[in-house]
């Protein structure tokens, strides 16, 4: 039973979920002051530490079925489930890295959802920008004679 190389795991996900939290709340921060020269930028750092997190917890995952399977519980078995499984001493190890993993992931979905929100006034904003720059007659004929959006209406629909 390797329960060290689980509680690591988890701490590491820990970790890659406070730094989540930061990425997403400096990709809030980035929507709140426009400034989209750098909002892709933000957007790929969260993705490549979701990716990491999403990977840490696969490993993490089949570390924990081998011992779940080690007590006699399927492979599948949940933390908690585990934690009630093992031994006191091992279960407070566990019990304790799967708290703090807890509190981690409940701080990045809070984060999550006030970036989320942000995101939202943000885009909805855009879309009534271009609604109004769509109605604009100053609009630009293009050589088929047909009505094509201006050069601003172009640039706020490659943001979206």
């Amino acid at each position: 039973m390797d329960l060290r190389s689980v509680v690591g795991l988890l701490d590491r996900e820990t970790e890659l979920l406070v730094e989540l939290s930061y990425d997403l709340a400096v990709l809030g921060m980035l929507a709140r002051s426009s400034d989209t020269e750098f909002l892709r930028r933000g957007q790929d750092q969260a993705e490549a530490t979701a990716e990491q997190l999403r990977l840490t917890g696969l490993l993490r995952a089949v570390r924990s079925a081998a011992i779940a399977e080690s007590v006699g519980l399927p492979a599948g078995a949940r933390l908690g489930e585990l934690v009630e499984a093992l031994p006191e001493a091992e279960a407070e190890t566990l019990r304790q890295a799967r708290l703090r993993i807890l509190r981690a992931l409940a701080r990045a979905q809070d984060v999550a959802e006030r970036t989320s929100s942000v995101l939202g006034q943000k885009i909805a904003g855009v879309r009534e920008a271009l609604a109004a720059v769509g109605a604009d007659p100053a609009g630009v004929y293009g050589p088929g004679g047909g009505r094509e959006a201006t050069a601003t209406a172009q640039i706020l629909r490659r943001v979206l």
